[in-house]
């Protein structure tokens, strides 16, 4: 079924070129409203156009733009908004996500650019609640046979890549077939502590993909026998060239593993959504601080304007000491039942770990708390995987801790 474009814009010249666009985009329907009233009305009278992408142009006449598009996402869930900007600034990018916009485009931009964010957000469907009639089945979309986990939060160094890592160990040794996503595009640091900087690349892999290359696998930098890390270019100018991909990436890298444990950067794009959209579970970091906490309802409420569930997340709340907020604190503060605490990691933590050895870390931490057992064991039990009992996975780690430093 073609997509329906409902276009918002009170400036004629702009009317005029996004017209021209759509018409070079081919079959499909597109509505032109020169107002957000105009287009309430349209949509309120017909049910059929309530699924489908706004795009709300940088002058809309009765309404400011971002208020037009934060209305759109609350009252109507199936429409997808992609906002036309003044600049590309950050600060305006991210009020525009903030409202619930998708993707955002600058005024005045070139064709191509214009229908890349149409078709990404067109393949990004958010989720809705069932109420709405449109839960989707992921497992059917993706091709899945892996579950994906990704870790997110709010504040840059709340050790989101570090707890992956252990858990990325952990789960290996258990004998799970695990594939470990650097998506800190930017700035990813995961090939650094694996010792694996050289090696193919995510992107690499994306290109492979669109050359119809029948198997991810080759693209992967193996760790050990059950542990294999995807990794993006060094090179932070090139993150940008993923955008609009997750969704492939992610489908093909789950048909290959029984897990995709996926990192992500500190700063909040996008492209967090489109991660955390075709995500079976989330872990939201934050720690023992009340700018930490603060920070991670930020990234809620943010979440709930994009339309991703908050049943989604386990939270955790790591580096806990026995001064500063309690466990129950910070549920309360981030208004949540339950907080996994993971307890500050020993002095000799970041020497292990820095240095490459992660199954030495992880079980210098199982030793000292059992909050990454608890996180462990209670991610397993949500996508059935069997776990064993705490002594054979260390006995596992160690047989599998020769594979490091190759």
């Amino acid at each position: 079924m073609s997509e329906i474009i409902a276009i918002v814009t009170s400036d004629s010249r702009e009317r005029s070129r996004l017209e021209f666009l759509a018409k070079q985009r081919g079959p499909g329907e597109v509505h032109f409203y020169s107002s957000g009233a105009e287009l309430f009305e349209a949509l309120n009278t017909k049910e059929s156009r309530r699924e489908g992408i706004a795009i709300v142009g940088n002058t809309v006449g009765d309404i400011a733009p971002l208020n037009l598009v934060d209305a759109l996402r609350n009252e109507f869930t199936g429409m997808r908004v992609i906002a036309i900007l003044a600049n590309r600034d950050d600060g305006l990018v991210n009020k525009a996500m903030l409202a619930g916009a998708s993707a955002a485009v600058e005024e005045g931009c070139r064709e191509e650019d214009l229908n890349l964010a149409i078709e990404r957000v067109s393949r990004s469907r958010l989720y809705v609640p069932e109420t709405a009639g449109l839960a989707r089945k992921r497992g059917e979309e993706l091709g899945k046979r892996g579950n994906v986990v990704t870790f997110v939060g709010a504040k840059g160094g709340c050790g989101r890549s570090t707890i992956a890592c252990l858990l990325a160990e952990q789960f290996s040794s258990d004998g799970v077939n695990v594939a470990l996503v650097d998506f800190d595009l930017q700035f990813g640091d995961l090939g650094f502590l694996f010792n694996r900087i050289q090696g193919p690349t995510i992107l690499e892999m994306m290109q492979g993909i669109t050359a119809t290359v029948s198997s991810v696998a080759r693209y992967g930098r193996p760790i050990h026998e059950n542990l294999t890390l995807f990794a993006p270019d060094p090179a932070p100018e090139k993150a940008e060239l993923l955008n609009g991909l997750v969704r492939t990436c992610i489908a093909a890298i789950r048909r290959e593993y029984d897990l995709v444990l996926v990192n992500t950067g500190a700063f909040w794009t996008l492209f967090h959504a489109e991660v955390l959209d075709v995500s079976d579970q989330a872990v939201c970091v934050c720690e023992q601080s009340i700018v930490s906490m603060r920070a991670t309802v930020q990234l809620l409420g943010l979440c709930s304007k994009l339309g991703i569930p908050a049943k989604q997340f386990i939270f955790v709340a790591n580096r806990m000491q026995s001064r500063g907020l309690s466990q129950n604190d910070i549920a309360s503060g981030i208004d949540v039942e339950k907080v996994i605490p993971i307890a500050n990691a020993p002095q000799e933590f970041s020497m292990i770990f820095e240095g490459g050895n992660i199954a030495e870390a992880l079980e210098l931490m199982l030793k000292r708390d059992d909050g990454i057992q608890v996180l462990y064991e209670h991610l397993a039990g949500k996508m059935g995987i069997s776990v064993r009992n705490v002594e054979n996975m260390r006995s596992a780690m160690h047989k599998n801790s020769r594979w490091l430093w190759k």
